[in-house]
This record gives structure tokens, C-alpha cells and sequence, in this order.
């Protein structure tokens, strides 16, 4: 496996993992939103790339994992925006 090819998953798993060390710190919110934006991330990534180009974030077809990424990242990004006590 060439690492260079896997600059799409590194990028979206670096975000990621910034997002949970915000929620680890106690950002919960901020976190969540980011962690939102690492999928929307992932899921535009893998919709313009190519399947041999997308390395690691190819893990169905194309359409699949485009709309579930996309669809996750939407909830998440609806979770942050959402108060979370009344």
C-alpha cells in the first residue's frame, strides 16, 4: 500500500481526531460540529476523486459511501446546532 495515496483518509481523520480531543476537552458542541464537517469532508472527497485515488475512504461503491457520510455528517451538524438542555 503506497502511503501517499492515502492523503484523502489522513486529512479526514486528522480533522476528526481534532474534533474529538475539542469534545474530550469539554467543547462538546464545537466538537460535535466539527466531527460533522470531517464526514462532509469525507464524503466530498470521495464523491471527486476516483475510486483507485480515494484509497481508504472507498470502502463501498461511490454512491454508498457518499450518502452515508453525507447523511452522518448532516445529523451531526444538526446535533451541534440543537441545544442540548432546555
Amino acid at each position: 500500500m503506497d502511503v501517499r495515496r492515502e492523503w484523502p483518509f489522513a486529512t479526514v481523520f486528522a480533522v476528526a481526531l481534532a474534533a474529538v480531543a475539542l469534545i474530550a476537552l469539554g467543547n462538546l458542541q464545537h466538537g460535535v460540529l466539527i466531527l460533522g464537517c470531517a464526514l462532509l469532508l469525507g464524503s466530498g472527497l470521495r464523491f471527486a476523486l476516483p475510486t483507485p485515488r480515494a484509497g481508504l475512504l472507498a470502502i463501498r461503491g461511490r454512491g454508498a459511501d457518499v450518502v452515508t457520510m453525507g447523511l452522518l455528517g448532516l445529523v451531526m451538524l444538526v446535533l451541534s446546532v440543537v441545544p442540548l438542555t432546555n
